[in-house]
């Protein structure tokens, strides 16, 4: 019940029931109700009665004064109001609390006043109106804070509208104004329709989303089972229907996107919309790029060889490895660089994987920045580690070498590609360094296992020669390597057959070792447990080819025996028949036939003796490798043996019977060898008499020569042949007649060289009728190399010959007559250079084009070919300066400066460009270098004046930087801190008056942007040394100004000038210096500031935060108002003054508990220094104690210190904060180092305080009577500075430490200084 009405209820029933009561005691009838009593009762109802109608009117009274005219005036309030941008219903709780009040007025019948009831009248109407704005309220308020951010500016016309709409429901509009249902209705279409609109925008980017994770649901090629292999035949089929939904859901996803753009009216052209279409367009770059890391990633699991171990799956993919040819060929190949390699095949699948981005035109076109990527990727090919994509990897950089400019073609066709796969999603697919990453994990592993299949393909390169050497081959250089040196010309029957025979056995056995290893070879491998190798057919072409080695083999075997045997039996058969023949005396024909047979058997017999055996047991080897002779070989082997005896015996006979004929035969021919011997003789002089041995000659006479030498040779070489023959058949010594071997040769070596002048002498005639400008120098000087080669490989003897000589010299006449030519032919040749050439020779000329190469030679060339060097060098050089000169007048040209817009002021600056310096400084070098050179006389005047015009282009860049730099760094001081211009208003004017100078300057040189004529217009370099020297000025005054702020407060000495102005800028806003503090103070990184009623924080602080994080709160406010220097000199004493204090309570309260607990009560500045003020006050106690007689008081004090050692460890071993541990494992430091003490001053027996290794320590002790803290070491005494040092770790303290303490402390106690080395 509401307040008021609750008061009247109560007063009407309290009313009620005290009524009731006095109304039961009247219905009594009882003389005491006429009694005293009574009366006092009835009065006392009475009275209470008038009180509780009293109360009544006072409650009611007071509420129909106020809450009426209240809610009146609250009527008169706008319908809503607007808080942080959001819409509420602006009616008063007042107003309800009237309404209700009235509600509950009517069911006690109590009358209201008429306004009231006039109000209470309307209360269904404003339920209504309420209810309606808050619904209204709430759709617009969705709207604000669910719209997107590129949705914002879209809907901001129709946002615009409605909350004109709105400004009327908040100024003009009340409770009590007219027409307040019809302007619901219309502001209530406005938002209806602005959420219906975004509901649409919402819901088509819900249905894009839902699209794209359909395509990144589940990898593109994926295997079935998840155990079988991948099946790249199915994979094209699959894919295509992949890309037809892709594409379809392209569709799809355009039409939303209009629909959106309809659904907003936005302008397809506007700002906006394009913002729209790149927020949805990255949705959809998104997507692509979930959906080909999903396949990507699917392959690279499968891939993984510990994954693919771990989860026990199958192989993923397979090669066959057969013999094709002469070659071990995988199907797929392992070639990098084969179309249809397993390498292909990967990159293939990842680019039809990256393919479907290409599938859908983009939303939104590619950004400028995409575009430059673009243009960069064109801009050189690199050699350095690269991606699978050919772009380089993080971290490393091309070297210059590595850098390879590419063709203007291929720049136009690259960037043809790159812009066809920016109109898609295509080229930022293949960019995503993500992406990438994934795709290089699969190459890499892809890369493995082309690695291992190799090696597991070179593995049986100990059998290559299985397949690629020729039987027929391998078996002319196996028999050829298994003669004897000097038996390699005989006949194959004759050859050491029992070293053969095991020779041939060991390489049959080989051959069938090898057989057996193939047959135990596994069918498959695996490597790194995703790939497997199918070697069955390998396998089955081996076991082919080993048994065709081995058939080779054997077959030879047989065949050779039977050959042999076949050759013996024709040979004994031809023999022993020709034997039989009678001769006669006088029979000469016959004799010689017999001396044949008899030479022919003694030449052969002790071969034939040993070949019966080898053959047995050849067959018998043929027989253990499963090959069988047939019947007639064995009969054949077994009867010849008899038949060869007898012919050795019949053969023994007949030499005997023709021994006189062949005596008488002898003497007849030993003189035609003797009459033949003379005749050879003479036909040598004969020879050297009549041979073209002389140049002059020529070629045509010299092959008449050379024919009728040969005819003559011919002749007596067959003579000699008859001779030689008769004389082996009967015995005699063969002659070799060394001087007809000597005519042959030199035969056959002047016709050589003869041959090779002819050709000189027709390919120079052809050479010299060549046009002048035809010449191919480099061609004909090559060609009379090679000749001079070939000259020098011929005979020493040749080379002594006049013939030889003549030509040589020919040909290097040419050589040095064709260098002449060709340097004559140089580009670097002008008239100037010819008429020197005129000169020189005292030949004049007319250089036409139908002079010939013969005109040329006529001039001598070789006979001048240094001056014609030095005159094509001098030609050379003055070219190559007159296109340095020609290239830097293009350069300067073109070399414009580039500018960027400056922050604050949107002026244009001078940009530095690495570009422009580097050439800048090249071409200055260069000129220099040309005007020393000794050719400089005819450009001298041209590079003067490039030299000049150069060096004040960089004299004026130099100065124009410096100015630049100066003004951008003073800008933002004199023109952004109105502290600095008060303090500097004389400076201040003076950079106004160079800020407008600098301005100007810079307006007018970014309308002349080539370097050249900007850095040479007339009085610039005069107005930038004007400028910098007024800057000089206003910087001389700026440091003098913060030198006075350095000597206010000292600590400012410690930062930069740049954070030193940041400072004095932001001095009245110390959250801003806050940032500062760890410059200005060792430990302090920010303070706690206070805040006020609205949580907003003031200018008072009240603690401060070390690097570590570690809090200690000041033990007062200190106030960071006025001046910085002031305050942060307020703030130096605060932090001394803290630290005193809480320094003072922690030694008083140290043995109040445990020392383990004591420690966690401070921070851990004052833990340690208090740690240490007790130890020395322990020390010295313990001390005083040994003097009173107790022995033992150092040594209980080492045990103590021991034990306090183990407490802080047993701390250190449990769970504490990172902040505690840190204390206490310093505490632990510094505890080391005092028991270290303690124990060497009970090694050295130290009796007194006084002890040097005590006075020596760093002692720190609380002063009572000075309520501080003071230092002692030796005879130095110090204060405690309170300078707050944090929660930082300690060094571990050693002597060569305590030494420091004592070097350090009396160089200040002397006033000479000290520094630490933190080295």
């Amino acid at each position: 019940m509401a307040p008021v009405t609750g008061a009247v209820g109560w007063t009407h029933e309290m009313k009620e029931r005290i009524s009731k009561a006095m109304e039961k005691i009247k219905s009594v009838n009882h003389p005491i109700l006429d009694g005293d009593e009574m009366k006092v009762v009835k009065l006392k109802y009475v009275e209470l009665l008038a009180t509780l109608e009293g109360y009544e009117k006072q409650e009611y009274d007071k509420w129909a004064e106020n809450i009426i005219d209240e809610t009146e005036s609250n009527l008169n309030k706008p319908l809503l109001k607007r808080v942080e941008g959001l819409l509420y219903v602006n009616f008063d709780p007042k107003v309800v609390a009237l309404i209700r009040e009235m509600r509950y007025f009517e069911a006690l019948q109590v009358n209201a006043p008429e306004t009231a009831q006039n109000i209470y009248s309307h209360a269904e109407v404003f339920r209504k109106f309420i209810f309606s704005l808050e619904h209204i309220s709430n759709t617009y308020n969705s709207i604000r804070t669910g719209v997107l951010d590129v949705e914002r500016p879209l809907i901001g016309g129709k946002v615009s509208m409605i909350d004109t709409q709105v400004e009327q429901a908040m100024t003009t509009m009340s409770w009590n104004s007219e027409g307040i249902q019809e302007y619901i209705q219309e502001i209530s279409a406005s938002v209806g329709n602005l959420n219906s609109v975004l509901q649409v925008t919402k819901n088509n980017i819900g249905q894009i989303q839902k699209i794209m994770r359909s395509w990144y649901s589940s990898p593109l090629v994926e295997r079935k089972d998840g155990k079988k292999l991948l099946n790249l035949e199915e994979k094209d089929s699959k894919l295509q229907s992949t890309y037809d939904m892709i594409k379809r859901d392209g569709e799809t996803i355009h039409e939303l996107v209009n629909q959106t753009r309809l659904s907003l009216e936005a302008d397809e052209d506007s700002e906006k919309w394009e913002n729209y279409r790149s927020y949805v367009d990255a949705l959809v770059r998104e997507g692509y790029h979930n959906a080909i890391k999903t396949s990507l990633e699917y392959l690279e699991e499968n891939m993984n060889k510990e994954k693919a171990k771990t989860s026990e799956l199958g192989p993923l993919l397979e090669s066959k490895l057969e013999l094709d040819g002469d070659m071990l060929v995988f199907t797929p190949g392992m070639d990098e660089d084969a179309e249809d390699g397993f390498k292909n095949i990967i990159e293939t699948l990842l680019d039809d994987i990256y393919d479907i981005s290409s599938l859908m035109p983009r939303i939104a076109p590619t950004s400028q920045e995409s575009k430059s990527n673009s243009m960069s990727a064109i801009s050189g090919h690199h050699t350095s580690p690269q991606n699978i994509d050919g772009e380089p990897l993080p971290g490393s950089a091309p070297s210059g070498d590595d850098i390879i400019v590419p063709s203007e073609e291929e720049r136009e066709y690259e960037l043809h590609q790159i812009q066809m796969e920016n109109q898609t999603y295509r080229g930022e697919m293949r960019r995503d360094a993500k992406l990438a990453s994934l795709r290089n994990q699969i190459m890499e592993s892809v890369r493995e296992i082309i690695e291992d299949c190799v090696a597991y393909r070179d593995s049986y390169d100990q059998y290559t020669y299985l397949w690629t050497e020729n039987r027929q081959e391998y078996m002319k250089n196996f028999l050829t390597n298994g003669k004897p040196a000097d038996e390699e010309n005989s006949e194959p029957q004759q050859t050491d057959h029992s070293a053969q025979l095991e020779k041939f056995e060991t390489e049959i056995r080989k051959f069938e070792s090898i057989h057996k290893t193939v047959m135990n070879m596994e069918i498959e491998v695996l490597f790194q447990a995703w790939f497997r190798v199918d070697a069955k057919p390998l396998k089955q072409s081996l076991n082919v080819v080993v048994k065709k080695w081995s058939y080779t083999l054997t077959k030879y075997l047989s065949d050779d025996a039977v050959a042999t045997l076949d050759e013996l039996n024709k040979f004994v058969k031809h023999n022993k028949k020709g034997l039989q023949n009678k001769i006669e005396e006088g029979d000469y024909n016959g004799l010689v036939s017999a001396m044949g047979l008899l030479h022919a058997i003694k030449h052969r017999t002790q071969n034939i003796d040993h070949m019966f055996e080898p053959l047995r047991k050849t067959i018998n080897l043929l027989r253990q490798f499963g090959v069988e002779m047939p019947d007639e070989i064995h009969k054949m082997l077994n009867d010849l043996p008899e038949e060869w005896s007898e012919v050795k015996k019949l053969s023994v006979s007949i030499k005997d019977h023709v021994a006189p004929l062949q005596a008488k035969e002898v003497d007849v021919l030993q003189q035609k060898c003797n009459r033949f011997e003379m005749r050879n003789h003479n036909f040598r002089e004969e020879f050297r008499k009549k041979a073209p041995f002389k140049f002059d000659l020529g070629p045509t006479r010299a092959y008449e020569l050379i024919d009728q030498g040969h005819l003559d040779v011919f002749a007596m070489e067959t003579e000699s042949s008859s001779i030689k023959t008769s004389c082996e058949l009967f015995e005699l010594s063969v002659p070799n007649y060394r001087q007809l071997i000597e005519c042959r040769r030199d035969i056959v070596m002047l016709k050589s060289v003869w041959d090779v002048v002819g050709l000189v002498t027709f390919m120079f005639q052809e050479w010299k009728t060549t046009l002048w400008t035809e010449i191919d120098t480099e061609a004909m000087e090559t060609r009379c190399r090679d000749l001079a080669k070939e000259l020098r490989r011929m005979d020493k003897e040749i080379k002594a010959w006049d013939v030889y000589g003549g030509l040589d010299q020919m040909v290097k006449d040419m050589v040095t007559s064709l260098r002449a030519v060709g340097e004559l032919r140089s580009n670097a040749i002008r008239e100037r250079h010819w008429k020197q050439l005129m000169k020189t020779t005292g030949v004049t000329f007319v250089l036409t084009k139908d002079m010939k190469f013969q005109d040329l030679l006529s001039l001598q060339l070789h006979k001048y070919e240094d001056d014609v060097k030095v005159i094509v060098d001098r030609a050379t050089k003055e070219l190559a300066m007159e296109k340095v000169l020609n290239d830097l007048s293009k350069t300067w040209s073109v070399m414009e400066f580039t500018y960027e817009v400056h922050e604050s002021t949107q002026i244009p600056l001078l940009r530095s460009s690495e570009e422009l310096i580097e050439t800048l400084e090249d071409n200055q070098v260069m000129l220099q270098n040309m005007m020393a050179s000794k050719y400089v006389a005819h450009f001298e005047t041209q590079i003067t004046k490039w030299q000049n015009t150069l060096s004040t282009v960089d004299s004026v860049i130099t100065l124009w930087m410096e100015v630049q730099q100066t003004w951008s760094h003073l800008e933002n001081i004199f023109m952004g801190s109105e502290d600095i211009r008060a303090q500097l208003p004389e400076d201040s004017r003076r950079f106004d008056q160079i800020d407008t100078n600098y301005k100007d300057l810079m307006k007018e040189a970014s309308k002349t942007p080539n370097c050249v004529e900007a850095c040479t217009k007339e009085g610039l370099y005069e107005r930038l040394e004007h400028l910098q020297g007024q800057l000089a000025l206003c910087e001389k005054s700026l440091a003098e100004y913060l030198e006075t702020k350095r000597l206010a407060f000292p600590r400012f000495y410690f930062v930069s000038g740049s954070d030193l102005l940041d400072i004095l800028a932001k001095g009245n806003m110390p959250q801003a210096v806050a940032v500062h503090l760890s410059k200005l103070f060792d430990s302090i990184s920010r303070l706690e500031f206070e805040k006020n009623g609205k949580g907003d924080f003031t200018k008072t602080a009240i603690g401060m935060y070390s690097k570590e994080d570690e809090y200690v709160a000041f033990v007062e406010p200190c106030e960071c108002t006025g001046p910085v220097e002031v305050w942060l000199n307020r703030l130096v004493d605060m932090m001394r003054k803290t630290l005193r204090q809480l320094l003072s309570e922690a030694v008083a309260s140290y043995e109040e508990k445990p020392r383990e607990q004591w420690i966690f009560d401070h921070p851990a500045q004052i833990t340690l220094a208090g740690t240490q003020i007790w130890w020395t006050t322990e020390v010295n106690v313990t001390f005083g104690r040994l003097e009173e007689g107790y022995e033992n008081s150092m040594k209980d004090y080492y045990k103590k210190q021991v034990n306090q050692l183990t407490a802080l460890i047993g701390l250190v071993q449990g769970d504490l904060k990172r902040g505690d541990r840190q204390m206490i494992m310093t505490v632990c430091t510094l505890d080391v180092h005092a028991r270290d003490i303690v124990a060497k001053l009970i090694v050295e027996k130290a009796e007194n305080a006084q002890c040097f290794s005590w006075q020596a320590q760093l002692r720190l002790r609380w002063d009572e009577d000075q309520n501080d803290c003071l230092i002692n070491i030796c005879d130095a005494l110090f204060r405690y500075n309170y300078e707050y040092l944090g929660n930082t770790p300690r060094l571990v303290v050693t002597a060569l430490t305590d030494r420091c303490y004592i070097t350090l402390t009396q160089s200040l106690h002397l006033i000479m200084g000290g520094e630490k080395n933190e080295n």
